[in-house]
């Protein structure tokens, strides 16, 4: 008789859905449907908001790990987003007055008992709470074939164990902003928000949205579609192939687009309820403000100023001279810490303005590491002036060199007049560090490279699982030996990296048998959305034929592991 129920249940949620927004929904909540569906038995005895509920598990979120919850614990929320069109897959958004949150659910047809606007309540106990790139997810463990673990769907029995329809026919009102870089990557991720006056870059009034013909990379049989005049390293548009309107075409002009705004480490990823969420824009944005200054301490440029002096470099082209800016702090992706000593902001000329240039992992006050919890910190609407040289990264992101910039002053308020030099872990000044992706690059600026490099795929070497890795020669005679260094763990081989892991002040020697190195790229893992690159203050000496890599960290553990998979080697002259 139940199956009976739940198809005719199920048939008239289908046939009666006609709306996300605005409540009009023919499946009130009665006591049947509440029988039929979930556990009736779940109370109110130990509830978090979501946002009490990040917080708590914070650490295993941003490390892309996972906690399982041991004690009676509950949330409630309503739901946002479902997979009414198909391209929110097996998952439902949760949100409450202080945040959103992802659900896993391994089911389809999840819309027809939880449609947009129902309000449930979840009990935790035995589920894990994890993320992935950062996002915040709740379900069980699922573990890939490459080893990999991490939160994903549970199962329908476990989730029907697990949840309590509490009221349906919520209002559901997006919240609306103009500016993505006005988003809280912590506060805000997984909310429904709806994006006004923007285009999207690849519409041309053929294009679709998320075609299998090759016209467009997929990525996890997901479409990423950017806005005109907002890197894709920031914000995209993302459609999977098997949603009702991926091969839509996607409409031109001026639009607002609604929808749950997830995370990916650092990049907004909207993902559409359903096609209806896409509307023309009434909306006129701010024009972008007229380039001014000169870049100097008398006359800074502002941001529309520093994003013309970029454009006069070309791509990856760092400037030769520091130059100054002010501007309004328009997001804050990573704050001033004392872990890491230097914060990632965005700049505009004003908090709605159009224009953005990013603050990227620079120092604080005098050009000087940020070493006390309780001094200044930045935030949306400070006034800041910074000092540094500028890249336009990759052609489409400019942005202050890495660890080549600093804080001038926040609100009027700053450090002296002459910024000290910059503080440096320790490294040659000539052995330069760039890293894009997951790849770490160390250049000797004493030394000039030659034609003659080798390489070393360390998955090959042998070693077993686990196993501590001390050095390794190769066959023209060059070393490479690692080293526990000051830190407080030994590195170690795992197959799950298909490398060697360095830990908080490990080191890696390179030297040469008879020419010194010129330059060594370490191609490294990347695992539930974290690059193990090492930590921001990883650097490089290079004595004789030795060239030695530190993944420097003010403890002896923590921080960033250096997980390296190949080492590319190139000679001196």
């Amino acid at each position: 008789m139940k199956q009976i129920k739940y198809i005719l249940f199920a048939l008239a949620c289908t046939l009666g859905l006609s709306s996300c927004m605005d409540g009009d929904w023919s499946n009130p909540v009665n006591e049947e449907t509440q029988n039929t569906f979930g556990n009736q038995y779940i109370t109110e005895s130990n509830l978090l908001t979501i946002a009490q509920l990040k917080s708590k598990y914070s650490s295993v979120i941003d490390g892309g790990s996972y906690e399982q919850v041991s004690k009676p614990t509950q949330i409630k929320g309503i739901v946002t987003g479902n997979d009414v069109e198909g391209n929110i897959y097996n998952e439902i958004s949760l949100q409450d007055e202080t945040g959103a949150i992802l659900v896993c659910i391994a089911q389809g047809g999840l819309f027809g008992y939880l449609p947009i606007g129902q309000e449930i309540l979840i009990e935790l106990e035995g589920l894990y709470v994890g993320g992935y790139g950062k996002m915040a997810e709740i379900g069980t463990l699922y573990t890939s074939a490459t080893g990999s673990t991490y939160v994903s769907r549970m199962s329908r029995a476990t989730w029907n164990n697990h949840f309590r329809i509490l009221s349906s026919n919520n209002p559901v009102t997006p919240m609306e902003v103009t500016n993505v870089a006005k988003l809280d990557l912590e506060k805000d991720a997984g909310k429904l928000i709806t994006l006004r006056g923007v285009q999207l870059q690849d519409a041309n009034g053929t294009a679709t949205f998320a075609p299998k013909d090759g016209s467009v990379t997929l990525t996890a049989n997901c479409a990423n579609r950017a806005f005109v005049g907002i890197s894709s390293s920031k914000l995209v548009l993302r459609t999977s192939t098997y949603s009702d309107f991926a091969n839509a075409i996607m409409p031109t002009g001026t639009i607002d687009v609604t929808g749950i705004f997830t995370r990916y480490n650092n990049t907004w990823q909207i993902l559409l309820r359903k096609e209806s969420d896409i509307q023309p824009s009434s909306y006129t944005p701010e024009p972008p403000a007229e380039p001014k200054g000169d870049g100097t301490k008398d006359n800074p440029y502002n941001v529309a100023g520093v994003l013309a002096y970029i454009g006069t470099l070309g791509a990856d082209v760092e400037s030769s001279k520091d130059v100054y800016v002010e501007g309004v702090v328009t997001g804050v992706t990573e704050p001033f810490s004392k872990q890491f000593g230097n914060a990632t902001f965005t700049m505009g000329d004003s908090e709605d303005g159009t224009s953005e240039f990013t603050f990227y992992r620079g120092l604080y006050f005098n050009n000087k590491k940020y070493s006390d919890e309780s001094a200044t910190n930045v935030a949306k609407g400070d006034k800041v002036v910074i000092c540094g040289k500028v890249v336009n990264f990759k052609g489409s992101t400019p942005e202050t060199a890495q660890g080549k910039a600093y804080v001038v002053s926040i609100n009027g308020e700053g450090g002296s007049d002459t910024p000290d030099t910059p503080d440096t872990p320790g490294g040659d000044s000539n052995v330069t560090v760039t890293v894009d992706g997951t790849v770490v690059t160390l250049i000797n600026g004493d030394a000039t490279a030659s034609s003659s490099a080798t390489s070393i795929d360390l998955s090959t070497q042998g070693w077993a699982n686990a196993e501590e890795v001390t050095s390794v020669t190769l066959t023209d005679g060059t070393t490479i030996t690692f080293s526990k260094g000051e830190g407080g763990t030994t590195p170690k081989y795992y197959d799950g990296t298909k490398g060697v892991r360095l830990y908080a002040k490990n080191t890696i020697a390179i030297t040469g048998s008879s020419k010194a190195i010129a330059k060594v790229v370490l191609n490294c893992d990347s695992n539930n959305g974290t690059d193990y690159v090492g930590n921001p203050t990883l650097y490089g000496t290079a004595k004789d034929k030795t060239l030695t890599v530190i993944n420097e960290h003010d403890s002896t553990s923590g921080g960033v592991q250096l997980r390296v998979k190949t080492i590319d080697i190139t000679y001196a002259e």
